[in-house]
This record gives structure tokens, C-alpha cells and sequence, in this order.
């Protein structure tokens, strides 16, 4: 049976028998029926005496002759054969399968290609499923259809209408990993894998806040953290990086700290504030934390997941993005506890069985909006157009659920066994292969620090403590501070205005102060920035020193801009130059027999010059 999409609106809306009634043709209830119910040998299963055919209304009634009786359903499932039990397993905890991919789990053929005569020497192909698998529905995917050519196992999905999947649960066995198995060591990982646990990421998370309380950070045109500040905010980050990249421009290269910076750049004032007023080892710490994270889904999202070119008309647009999936996601790696280790592989498909989808898109927003490419699969893929859900799965679902392991882990909140991400074989954007960070987690488990932000533990870590504010010594008459109790922001403020001699002493001076200004400008906007960090601070003896650095005028005036011409080797016309008045007005002698002329001035020279014969071609 072939659903079309008012077909499958109509069947979120039936029960299980009406279902059978209205989109059962009754070839696949025969085949059922014989095959299956009567091979069972149910006595509540009776033949159908006096009559050739039974009709479908008399197998309707067998099926409920069952209703939802385990023991008797347990007798149907044996007759199935291994493969069909496990596609029926499969499909009963899953919306749907590609054709593709339910063939490679179970090892066979489930349907088979016939091709209808369309005339003009035209056939067209079409999947027809096995008989075994004929109670099985198709739900074609958008995508083009070729005369002579087989369609793509990937454009077709395998599915049980809600109605049935909601009936037969009950009475046939659970898939294996439905429920997720935990393990006191870490379940078997290759060599290249590595342990990383970041003690300091949650606290380098606070102090890039606390920093960007006092100076917003400044993103380039595109949304990125410019290389100048990624440098100097090397230095306040106290945490190890995911990853050692060995070209420093890959995009692996201080990819936690580029995440740490844009959330913390990201949340909103109104959760900032009560973040960095409290304490971490308060009750009320975790909670806080919590809705500031919350409070920036959209941005978090196309963090995650690099390898998105969203059109602006989207990008960063909350309504356009569930903010309960963030939730759903933390809640998943919550409910675990710090002294088992999960399977991340595992962890996935019992999301799948679970049916608990992570699709962050609205389901209204148009997937064409989402521009990737894929040369090895250019037949099956539009670019900038169509994204199948095959592909949502592969290029968002399960790229977000393993990022967001990630994230957790470069916060501290998970400790993971992981490999190097590779790129990938098929998935390019622009000209470059996608590279998803999370691909090579193995296994993770809750950290102290993560039960304590996910409400396990009131208790917080001794790895987290309420972080250091430094104090501020400005001496009334000379330009110098001592600086006790340095935090990282603030030694990192300190560094861009002053000169450090010794340990916790800066010195003022132009030359720091102004830096690598050259303009006018430049040094108004660095003086401005040095008030806007320590004004209230300033004694009045710093406060006359900026003005009076501010009202310094420039030693030169504004020039006129002059243009330098050389002079025809004749003495006439040297001559002219050098007695004239009027020509010896707007123009100045140069060294080496040249003049230079402004440009209000060239019409006043080329008129006088054509009094005396010569005449100017510019």
C-alpha cells in the first residue's frame, strides 16, 4: 500500500480496525490471514468453511477475535520469519525507514522493481513489496522520477500507520535497546580515542560572560569571532580544547573556545546578570544557568551544527526553531548517572526506538532553505532545494544530538571517549567536505559538575568555585594601579591599556594607552573604551591626563592634496614658470625641473598656459 498525504492525515485519525477496513486492500489481509493467523493454530481463529474467498470483513473479525491479548499475539509473531520479526520490531518503534536502510539491517530483499508500460516506448519503474511484506505502507519522498531508470531505495520509506503501531505494541517483543544499557567500564572504543574531561569549562563559560558584561564582543560581518580577539581570549579560557588540530586554521582549532564565547556573548542581559550575581555553589545556581542556556536556542543550534547555511530570512529567527528540544536533549544526558558509561551509538537508536525525535526545524519551515550539495549523490539531492528526511537525519538529527554531547563535555558536564572527527565522503558545503565535531564520541558518562547543574545534587564540585574579582588600586598622583586578586577578564582588560613591569603593577602611558591608533579617530574611540572600563574609577589626575591626550591637536594641518607634473625640456616654458606671477601663484617648484599643481587649480594653469601657445591636454 502506497500512502499518499491525505492518506496518512486520515490515519492518525482511525483506530486500529477502521484502518484495516479503509486502507487495506484485501490481497494483503488474505495473505495475512492464511500465513500467519491460521498457521498460528489459535482456536479463537476460525476457518472459513463454505466459502472460497474469505472477505475482508471476516478477517477484520478474526483481528478482533485477538484484541490485545500478548499470549495470542506472541503465537502470530512466531510465524513470522527472523527477517520479517525484525522489520515489524523496527517499524513498531520507528515513524519509518528507508527502504535502503531497512534491506542493510535485515539482510534481504524486501521489495522488488515492476515496471509499467506508459507507451511511446516508455516504462516506469516502481517498488512493489514482497508478499511476506505486503502489510508494510510506502511513503514516496519528494524527489524526481526517471522513465528506464530503477528508483532510488532511498526515496522510499517503510511505515506503519499510528493506528497499528499503537494496537500491536503491546503484543509483540521490544527491540533490544529499548532500554539503554549502562556500563561500569567504558563499552569497547578504537585506539585512537581518548579520555577528555574539562574541570574549567564551566568556569571559563562564567568569565567570558563576566567579561562580556563589561565589553560586548564584536563579530565580523559573517557572524565570527575575529582572529585578533580569538587570541587574546586564549588567555582567559583555562580549559583544554576538544581536540589538537594540527593546521591551526582548522576549523577544529579553539572550536570549545569559540562555542564558550558566542553562548556566552548570546545570553540576554536579563539572564546574564543573575548568573554572574550569584554564587555556583548555590541551590538556585543550577536552575539559573539552566534558563540562561535556554534562553538562546536558535543561536545554539546553527552553533552546533556548522555545516548549516541557513538563509538569513531564518538564521537566528527563535519562532522558526522548537525551543523544547534543547530541553529534551539536556534531560537525555541528565537522566544518567556518574558511574556509568553509556554508548553513544546505542544512545542514538534508543532515541530512535523511543521515537523521541530531535528535529529542531518547525515543521512548517521549508527544508529547501538549508543549502548543501553532494556531487556523489547529485541524482538524488537538489542542491538548495528538497532535503529528504533521510538527509534530515543524517545531516541534522544526529549531527545536533552529537555536538550537543559535545558542548556538555567542553562545559564540564560530561566526560567522553572520543576520536577525531573525519570529514565527509559525500557531504560538501561550498567546496569543502562537512566535518561534524561530535562523529567520533564513543561513549560518555555525567561528570560531579554535570549532576550538580542537572539537579541530581545540591552539592556543587570543588572544581567550581565562585570566581575571583580582582581589586582595583589607582594611585591619586602618578598614572600606575595595582591590581590584586587578578581574574582572567580583568587581567585581560588591564593588558590592552597598560604596561606591566612587575607581578600586579601597571603603568600608564600614551604610547599604551593608545596602542596601534593612527588616526584621530582611532585615538578617540581607544580613549572612550579605556573610560567606558575604568570611569568610575579614575582619579583627577587620570581624568586630566585623557583630556588633555584628547584635545592634543594634530602637529600638522590638513594638507591640500597636490599632483606633480614634470616640465617639457624647454626653456621658454621653464622660464614662464619661474617669472610669471600668475603661473608661479598656483603652482610650487618641485626638484628636478617638475611642478605641482592642486586640482582646484589646473583650469587657473592650463587657461594662462594657452595665452602663451602652449596648451594642456589633461
Amino acid at each position: 500500500m502506497i500512502l499518499t498525504t491525505q492518506n496518512q492525515s486520515l490515519c492518525r485519525k482511525q483506530d486500529f480496525y477502521e484502518v484495516l477496513h479503509k486502507f487495506y486492500d484485501i490481497g494483503t489481509l488474505s495473505h495475512f490471514y492464511q500465513n500467519h493467523l491460521l498457521k498460528a493454530g489459535l482456536k479463537e481463529i476460525r476457518q472459513n468453511t463454505g466459502k472460497k474467498k474469505p472477505t475482508k470483513k471476516f478477517i477484520i473479525d478474526q483481528f478482533r477475535a485477538l484484541e490485545k491479548s500478548k499470549k495470542l499475539w506472541k503465537e502470530v509473531f512466531a510465524t513470522f520469519s527472523e527477517e520479517l520479526q525484525n522489520v515489524w520490531i523496527t517499524l513498531l518503534y520507528r515513524e519509518s525507514m528507508t527502504l535502503y536502510a531497512l534491506e542493510e539491517k535485515v539482510g534481504v530483499r524486501i521489495a522488488s522493481v515492476r515496471e509499467t508500460d506508459h507507451g511511446w516506448a516508455l516504462t516506469k519503474k516502481d517498488w512493489i513489496l514482497n508478499e511476506d511484506f505486503s502489510f508494510f505502507v510506502q511513503v514516496k519522498e519528494c524527489g524526481y522520477g526517471y522513465y528506464d531508470r530503477e528508483p532510488d531505495r532511498e526515496h522510499i520509506s517503510l511505515s506503519l500507520p499510528p493506528a497499528v503501531r499503537k494496537f500491536l505494541r503491546p503484543c509483540f517483543p521490544r527491540p533490544p535497546l529499548y532500554h539503554l544499557p549502562t556500563y561500569k567500564n567504558p563499552p569497547p572504543f578504537p585506539k585512537s580515542a581518548v579520555t577528555y574531561h574539562c574541570e574549567k569549562g564551566l568556569s571559563d563559560l562564567l568569565v567570558l560572560a563576566d567579561l562580556f558584561e563589561k565589553q560586548p564582543l564584536e563579530l565580523t560581518k559573517g557572524g565570527k569571532i575575529p582572529k585578533s580577539i580569538l587570541r587574546q581570549l586564549r588567555q582567559v579560557g583555562q580549559g583544554e580544547e576538544f581536540f589538537e588540530p594540527t593546521d591551526p586554521r582548522s576549523s577544529l582549532a579553539d572550536l570549545r573556545l569559540r562555542w564558550l564565547a558566542t553562548i556566552a556573548n548570546q545570553i540576554p542581559e536579563k539572564n546574564r546578570k543573575p548568573l554572574l550575581q550569584g554564587k555556583p555553589t548555590a541551590k538556585t545556581f543550577p536552575k539559573k544557568f539552566r534558563e540562561a542556556l535556554y534562553s538562546i536556542p536558535s543561536e545554539l543550534f546553527t552553533l552546533l551544527l556548522p555545516h548549516l547555511r541557513m538563509d538569513s530570512f531564518y538564521d537566528r529567527d527563535s519562532k522558526y526553531f522548537d525551543k523544547n528540544k534543547l530541553a529534551q536533549l539536556l534531560e537525555f544526558f541528565a537522566q544518567h548517572r556518574t558511574e556509568d558509561w553509556v554508548s553513544m551509538p546505542q544512545a542514538w537508536e534508543h532515541l530512535l526506538i523511543r521515537n523521541q525525535s530531535i528535529e529542531f526545524f518547525h515543521h512548517y519551515v521549508p527544508s529547501a532553505r538549508i543549502s548543501m550539495d553532494s556531487p556523489a549523490l547529485r541524482h538524488q539531492f537538489i542542491h538548495q532545494g528538497g532535503l529528504l528526511d533521510k538527509h534530515r537525519e543524517e545531516l541534522l538529527r544526529k549531527p545536533l544530538f552529537q555536538t550537543t554531547a559535545l558542548l556538555l563535555a567542553g562545559l564540564g558536564f560530561l566526560e567522553l571517549k572520543v576520536s577525531p572527527p573525519e570529514p565527509s565522503s559525500r557531504w560538501i558545503v561550498g567546496k569543502s567536505p562537512i566535518v561534524n565535531p561530535g562523529s567520533g564520541i564513543h561513549a560518555f558518562r555525567l561528570t560531579e559538575l554535570g549532576a550538580y547543574i542537572f539537579g541530581q545534587t545540591n552539592k556543587a564540585p570543588e572544581s567550581l568555585k565562585a570566581p575571583t574579582k580582582a581589586t582595583l588600586s589607582f594611585h591619586p598622583d602618578r598614572q600606575q594601579l595595582i591590581c590584586k586578586n587578578p581574574d582572567p577578564a580583568t587581567e585581560m582588560t588591564l593588558q590592552q591599556f597598560f604596561e606591566s613591569p612587575g607581578p600586579g603593577l601597571y603603568l600608564l602611558s600614551k604610547s599604551s594607552l593608545l596602542g596601534k591608533a593612527k588616526t584621530a579617530k582611532e585615538k578617540k574611540a581607544r580613549i572612550n573604551e579605556f573610560q567606558q572600563h575604568f570611569g568610575d574609577q579614575i582619579p583627577p589626575k587620570w581624568q586630566s591626563f585623557l583630556s588633555q591626550l584628547q584635545n592634543q591637536s594634530s602637529p600638522l594641518g590638513n594638507g591640500q592634496t597636490l599632483k606633480v607634473y614634470p616640465l617639457a625640456e624647454d626653456p621658454t616654458l621653464r622660464q614662464l614658470f619661474s617669472q610669471d606671477p600668475v603661473l608661479k601663484k598656483h603652482s610650487a617648484k618641485v626638484e628636478g625641473w617638475r611642478i605641482a599643481i592642486a586640482p582646484a587649480d589646473q583650469n587657473t594653469i592650463r587657461n594662462r598656459l594657452e595665452k602663451f601657445g602652449y596648451f594642456w591636454g589633461e
